[in-house]
């Protein structure tokens, strides 16, 4: 939850002046970390920028928005980044009339589960063919990137005590023992945060895609750690509402349907180990706001014997 609101109406009248938009009433939305939200008539999200280390990402998901392809997503109406009408760049586009995955998986039947993954790995798939050059300037190689990131967020994560030394260097160790494995599968453009909340649901038909700036480019395995957290532990990715209904039984079938109406995730040879790496890496990223977690530490200890074991 975000409850910080910045806006005012007035500030919400004057961007739908500047776009042609008749204003009746907003509502704030209060779902999400890193953006502000306002729902606007009822049939417009007005999504603004309130991190500017958030502002790389923002940008992206406007273009994946205006680009033209089968990809189930919200409507692109306009963006701004000239802060002339606000102090922060805004995308709005169109509000899309459903529920979350993650607020109705727990009532589906497995036939009804079954086609909607069948549904979303069609939409994954259109992420896929997006140019590269429309998004990123050059091309990344996997392997680098991650030692690269892992190397620059280091010196944080001593100074605020939340990694030591020795596990810092076993972190880096494992990346950079992985690095040439990783670098050699190509990169394409991927959606990578596909835990349900980001699935907008309607009939039990697949009806839009939200939160885009998770787009990167990426191999196409790696929405795999999510998917591999998600059947481990489903409960982390429920809303408080929702926490009482997460059953490990109810995603037991998911990576099996994934791998079948999306094979192309599966088809690296070091599997295993890429999805444990991308989800030790998500472990070193939630501890730099959840350093107090115990369970953290215990999932990193985790990982890192098991990698070194399988590089022995």
């Amino acid at each position: 939850m975000n409850p910080e609101t910045t806006l005012t109406e007035q500030d919400i009248r004057n961007i739908c002046d500047k776009h042609g938009i008749v204003f009746s009433h907003a509502q704030r939305v209060t779902e999400g970390f890193t953006n502000e939200i306002h729902r606007i008539n009822d049939d417009i999200i007005l999504k603004v920028c309130i991190r500017s280390d958030n502002l790389d990402r923002f940008r992206i998901e406007t273009k994946v928005l205006q680009h033209k392809d089968g990809i189930a997503k919200p409507k692109f109406i306009a963006d701004d980044f000239s802060g002339d009408v606000i102090d922060a760049p805004y995308i709005l586009m169109s509000y899309v009339e459903g529920q979350s995955l993650g607020a109705i998986w727990h009532k589906l039947t497995d036939q009804n589960r079954e086609a909607l993954i069948a549904d979303i790995a069609t939409s994954l798939r259109q992420f896929n063919d997006i140019p590269v050059r429309m998004l990123f300037d050059e091309d990344k190689l996997w392997g680098d990137s991650l030692v690269d990131g892992f190397a620059k967020s280091s010196s944080e994560l001593i100074a605020k005590n939340i990694l030591t030394d020795e596990q810092i260097n076993t972190v880096s160790a494992i990346l950079k023992n992985h690095r040439t494995s990783l670098n050699k599968v190509p990169t394409k453009i991927v959606f990578w945060d596909i835990h349900f909340d980001n699935f907008i649901v309607k009939d039990n038909k697949l009806a839009a895609i939200i939160d885009l700036e998770a787009v990167d480019q990426v191999p196409v395995e790696y929405p795999l750690s999510v998917v591999n957290k998600q059947i481990e532990d489903p409960i982390k990715f429920l809303s408080l509402e929702n926490e009482q209904y997460a059953d490990k039984a109810d995603y037991v079938h998911l990576w099996e349907w994934y791998r079948q109406y999306y094979p192309e995730m599966f088809e690296v040879d070091d599997l295993e180990e890429r999805v444990m790496i991308y989800r030790l890496l998500d472990v070193v990223h939630l501890l730099k706001d959840w350093s107090h977690n115990k369970e953290l530490y215990e999932q990193l200890d985790r990982y890192c014997t098991e990698l070194i074991k399988k590089l022995a």
